[in-house]
C-alpha cells in the first residue's frame, strides 16, 4: 500500500514537473519595452550577461506587436507603464514578469495571483531605514501630486514613527508657493518621490538651486540627483533587474512574487 502511494505521488510529480515551462536554451525568452531608454538596455544588458537563453526583443514605440508573435515565448517581461498594460492583456500560457512600475501598490493594476510576478522600482520605507537612520534623517517633508504617491506616503509615516523619524507632506499641483511652504515649514529635509510633478529638468534644477538657498538637503531618486549635488540620491541597480528575471526563470517561479529592485543609497562628498 505503501509502494503504491509513492508510485502515485512519484506520478502526479513527473506529470507536473514537465507541465512548467523550464528555462532552458529551447525556451524563448522575449522583452517587451515601452521605449528604447537607457535603464530597459541597462537590465537587458544584466540578463545577458548571465543568461544563455534565446531572447527576442519588442518595442511597443517602433511596431505594432502581431500578439501571435508572442505564442512562441515561453516566458514575457515587460518593462514600463504601456508595456506592462499591453502585457497585461495577453491571454497565453507564458509565464509573465512585470518590470519598472515605480510603487509596490502598482502591482494590483497588473496581477492580482500568484502566476505573475513583479519588480517594482522604489524601496519601501522598511528598506530605506536603516540609511535614514545611520545619517541621522529624522525630519523629512514631501512635495507630491499623485494619489499613489500618497498611498505610499501614508504607510511610510506609519512606519517612520515607530523610529522617531518623522515624516510630513503636502499635495501641490505646481511650485507656485514653493517658497512660501519651504519657509513655513523648516524643512531639514526634502524628500522627491516619483512623481508627475518632478517631470521636467527645468523643476528638477529649480528645486535643487532653491534647496541649496535655504540650507535644505534633497533626497532624490534617480542618478541625476546626485550629479547635480543632492545630499543623498536613491539610485536602482538597472543591470542588477536583468539578473533578477534570470534568477526568477531558472527557480521555475518558486519565490516571492514581489521584488524591490536594488539599489544604492548614495550621499554627497563633503567639500
Amino acid at each position: 500500500m505503501c509502494i503504491l502511494k509513492k508510485f502515485k505521488f512519484l506520478i502526479v510529480f513527473i506529470v507536473i514537473f514537465y507541465s512548467l515551462p523550464l528555462f532552458s536554451e529551447d525556451n524563448n525568452t522575449c522583452f517587451i519595452i515601452s521605449k528604447k531608454i537607457r535603464p530597459y538596455i541597462e537590465m537587458l544588458n544584466g540578463f545577458s550577461e548571465v543568461s544563455k537563453n534565446k531572447s527576442e526583443l519588442f518595442d511597443l514605440s517602433k511596431e505594432k506587436i502581431d500578439r501571435n508573435d508572442l505564442v512562441k515565448c515561453s516566458f514575457l517581461i515587460s518593462s514600463g507603464t504601456n508595456a506592462n498594460n499591453f502585457l497585461k492583456n495577453i491571454k497565453n500560457n507564458s509565464k509573465k514578469i512585470y518590470t519598472f512600475f515605480i510603487y509596490k501598490n502598482e502591482s494590483s493594476k497588473y496581477f492580482t495571483d500568484n502566476s505573475s510576478f513583479g519588480i517594482y522600482l522604489y524601496p519601501e520605507p522598511e528598506n530605506l531605514l536603516k540609511y535614514y537612520l545611520k545619517n541621522g534623517i529624522n525630519n523629512i517633508f514631501v512635495l507630491y501630486s499623485e494619489n499613489k504617491v500618497e498611498q505610499y506616503l501614508v504607510n511610510a509615516k506609519n512606519f517612520f514613527i515607530n523610529y522617531n523619524i518623522n515624516l510630513f507632506y503636502k499635495k501641490i499641483n505646481d511650485f507656485k508657493q514653493f517658497d512660501k511652504i519651504i519657509l513655513k515649514q523648516k524643512i531639514s529635509n526634502l524628500w522627491i518621490l516619483p512623481d508627475q510633478l518632478y517631470s521636467s529638468k527645468n523643476i528638477l534644477d529649480y528645486i535643487i538651486s532653491k534647496s541649496a538657498i535655504y540650507n535644505i538637503n534633497i533626497i532624490g531618486f534617480n542618478r541625476y540627483f546626485y550629479e547635480l549635488g543632492a545630499k543623498y540620491s536613491i539610485i536602482v541597480n538597472y543591470k542588477a533587474i536583468g539578473k533578477i528575471i534570470y534568477n526568477i526563470l531558472s527557480e521555475k517561479f518558486n519565490t516571492k512574487h514581489l521584488i524591490n529592485s536594488p539599489f544604492d543609497f548614495k550621499v554627497a562628498k563633503e567639500e
